[in-house]
């Protein structure tokens, strides 16, 4: 066999070795051998703060400016390859569609944990939950993982306070069909109106058995669906429906709230005679 057939059939070889790995979904063209640099975990120097405690003697306003300073720590730092250039952090309170804290945390050499001290500028009544998120880059340009976590401000241990319950006393359930029922509730905090973690009611039928579908929560969110007027306004709201089949007789409603502190407001009672 001349050289030039063993061309022919070199060339006819691997013509069909690559046609083959075309075919095979299991064969991955990998363009990156090196490993990225990796974040495993996020730590806080703190996970809850009172503004209540900042600031000593005089009136206390919800108003006044505070500063909460905290250190984020993040450890395991993996760079097989290259160094972590630069770290990003925000920190977004809840409902917040803009960062209380977006900043670049610049390094100059590659490390196995880094800590930094930031300062969150805040109201004292800006209470509720707060995410901090960091991801970052290596000195190759390449984008990190991101880590999360969560810390909650409070404006000291003040339990919420129900009032003004809106209610029917009496309701006529039709034959077909079915009749809607709202039901409103102001609540206030010390803390904060964003201190309110939940507000619902326990139903409880006419012969003292409680409802199978308690607790029901209500809403301060603006949707008609809930039969809520107005959102964030402090007055929580929930429409239902009874229909035709509901049982007849008097039932007792229990409404309460309850604070990011798990401090439960006074109880409301109100009674509903269905007929």
């Amino acid at each position: 066999m001349n050289f030039n057939m063993h061309k022919i059939l070199l060339i006819t070889l691997v013509s069909m070795i690559l046609a083959g790995c075309a075919n095979d979904d299991s064969v991955i063209d990998s363009v990156f051998t090196g490993d990225l640099p990796h974040l495993e975990r996020l730590r806080l120097s703190a996970y809850e703060f009172d503004t209540d405690s900042i600031g000593t003697g005089g009136i206390k306003s919800p108003d006044d400016p505070v500063v909460l300073p905290f250190r984020i720590s993040i450890t395991g730092v993996s760079t097989s390859d290259a160094g972590l250039d630069r770290v990003r952090c925000t920190v977004v309170s809840s409902g917040s569609p803009r960062p209380n804290i977006d900043t670049i945390l610049t390094f100059s050499q590659a490390m196995d944990s880094l800590q930094a001290d930031l300062e969150l500028h805040i109201r004292r009544g800006d209470v509720g939950v707060y995410e901090v998120e960091v991801t970052g880059w290596d000195t190759k340009g390449r984008s990190l993982n991101r880590l999360r976590s969560t810390f909650r401000v409070r404006n000291g241990s003040y339990a919420p306070v129900l009032t003004n319950l809106s209610a029917p006393d009496t309701v006529i359930v039709p034959d077909t069909g079915f009749v809607l029922l709202d039901f409103q509730v102001t609540v206030t905090d010390s803390s904060g109106i964003k201190d309110i973690r939940r507000v619902q009611f326990n139903t409880f039928l006419p012969d003292g058995r409680p409802s199978s579908s308690n607790p029901f929560q209500m809403f301060d969110d603006g949707l008609a669906v809930h039969g809520d007027a107005v959102a964030d306004d402090g007055i929580y709201s929930l429409r239902v429906q009874l229909p035709a089949s509901t049982a007849r007789g008097r039932y007792r409603f229990e409404f309460q709230a309850f604070d990011f502190g798990n401090l439960p407001s006074n109880i409301i009672i109100h009674f509903v005679e269905v007929i």
